[in-house]
C-alpha cells in the first residue's frame, strides 16, 4: 500500500460560503480535517473524549499500542470534568508527510518538547511514527505531561 502525502487548503473565514456557516455554527471548533495539519494518510482515528489520535492503518498496532499506554496511565484523568481543549494527537507515518503537513508552518522536531500548534482553542501534538517506534514511554510521557499542563490551566 502506497501512502501519498498531501496539503490541504487552510480555510479562510472570509471566503467561507453560507453552507459553511451553518455547519460552522454548529461548532465554535474548527475542524481538524480542514486544516493544514491533517493528511488523507490519516485513514484511522481513536475518539476518546477530549483526546482524539490519527494515525495511517498501517500504523494501527502501533498507534493503539500508544493509545493503550495514555489509557494505562490516566491521561484522560488528567483532565476529566474539564471543559479544556481537545488534543489531536497527530501520528505522522512518514517525516516526508511530517513536513509536509506540520514542519512547513516552522515547528519542529526537538527531543525534549513535542511539536505542539493551536487550531483554535484545541491543541495540535505532532508525532512522527518512527519516534514512536523508538521512544514509546518517552512520547507517552510527554503527551500524559502536555494533557496535565492543560488540566491545571
Amino acid at each position: 500500500m502506497t501512502e501519498t502525502a498531501a496539503r490541504m487548503a487552510q480555510v479562510d473565514p472570509e471566503t467561507t460560503t453560507t453552507t459553511t456557516l451553518s455547519a460552522k455554527s454548529m461548532s465554535d471548533r474548527p475542524y481538524i480535517t480542514q486544516s493544514s495539519f491533517y493528511s488523507p494518510a490519516f485513514n484511522g482515528a481513536i475518539f476518546d473524549g477530549p483526546l482524539r489520535l490519527y494515525f495511517s492503518q498501517t500504523q494501527e498496532a502501533m498507534a493503539l499500542k500508544f493509545y493503550f499506554e495514555l489509557r494505562t496511565r490516566g491521561a484522560e484523568a488528567r483532565w476529566m470534568g474539564s471543559k479544556g481543549p481537545n488534543v489531536f494527537v497527530m501520528i505522522y507515518p512518514s517525516e516526508e508527510i511530517f513536513d509536509l503537513c506540520f514542519a512547513s508552518q516552522g515547528l519542529t522536531w526537538a527531543e525534549e518538547r513535542l511539536p505542539t500548534a493551536r487550531l483554535g482553542n484545541d491543541i495540535v501534538v505532532a508525532i512522527q511514527v518512527d519516534e514512536i517506534n523508538s521512544s514509546l514511554e518517552r512520547k507517552v510521557e510527554q503527551v500524559i505531561e502536555m494533557i496535565g499542563s492543560i488540566a491545571a490551566v
